[in-house]
């Protein structure tokens, strides 16, 4: 059933599931393309606090590379959260299962790294990173969207310690998030998830596979995944390192931060076509350093 809302014009449906429909439509005062999210309250009844959180949310992030929240309307038994579109596609169908060139890599995971430190330092966890919820555009420009599940800490640290409401997409949870090590899910756990994404961009696959819940879960607790170098030799040893940080089963091990992602990232970027890695010994590297 197509949505109908006063102002804006409808152009297609995007994807749609039990709850939720997602069209692409244009405001019509001044021909903006917009992103309409049509949730059924009937379905949910909670739905709708839900979302009007998930706006107050994205409103508070008013940061280049996030998608922005327009409004909030209703229309009939649905309840419209109405955002900017993004131009181009999401990461999954950008790379279409296959990696990455090691310069294309570099340009998009410092755009992630360097969105995300500006999220976290308002001190929102996103909660859910994955390639599908990673925009790029046709110039190459990032944007990070789906906010649903992300919390803000200082105000909602209750939620990610209720085991019923931690969530996300399992195969790219941290070990915390999925509720079996009794860590609390912080910063990290982002950073966690995006090792999985950037994993992901560079050798076509997955860290970890499984055939099951269960198994996802326990290989995401006790399973090392194969460095990344293993699978694709033309890798530099330190790209490799730096991911295998960013997917350590603790925590502590990981980086700390995305700034500190971020310096090592832009410090590799730097030093790609250098024959070698690795041999800066007049450099001081970042304490979250790999190598």
């Amino acid at each position: 059933m197509e949505v109908s809302l006063d102002g804006y014009r409808v152009e297609r449906l995007i994807r749609s599931s039990a709850t939720t429909r997602v069209w692409q439509a244009l405001r019509e005062q001044d021909g903006q393309a917009v992103v309409i999210k049509a949730f059924s309250t009937n379905a949910d009844p909670g739905l709708e606090a839900r979302v009007e959180r998930e706006f107050e949310l994205i409103r508070r992030l008013e940061l280049p590379g996030i998608v922005r929240a327009l409004a909030l309307e209703h229309a009939g038994s649905d309840f419209l959260l109405i955002l900017e579109a993004h131009p181009g596609t999401n990461l999954s169908q950008h790379t279409q299962g296959r990696p990455l060139a090691i310069d294309a890599f570099f340009a998009i995971a410092c755009q992630i790294a360097t969105i995300l430190a500006a999220v976290h330092e308002q001190r929102v966890i996103h909660r859910d990173l994955k390639p599908t919820n990673i925009l790029i555009d046709g110039e190459g420009r990032v944007a990070i969207a789906d906010f649903g599940i992300s919390v803000v800490v200082e105000n909602e640290r209750d939620q990610i310690h209720d085991q019923a409401l931690l969530s996300g997409t399992l195969p790219y949870m941290s070990p915390e998030q999925t509720g079996r090590t009794g860590r609390e899910v912080d910063f990290r756990s982002d950073l966690y998830s995006l090792g999985v994404t950037f994993y992901e961009l560079l050798t076509g696959r997955r860290p970890l596979q499984g055939q099951s819940s269960l198994e996802l879960i326990h290989a995401h607790l006790a399973r090392r995944p194969t460095p990344p170098e293993q699978l694709r030799p033309e890798l530099p040893g330190a790209l490799s390192q730096l991911l295998m940080k960013l997917l350590e089963k603790a925590p502590e091990r990981r980086y700390q931060t995305a700034r500190g992602l971020l310096h090592d990232l832009e410090q590799l970027r730097a030093r790609a076509g250098q024959s070698r890695l690795g041999d800066g010994d007049d450099e001081d590297g970042d304490e979250d350093a790999p190598f």
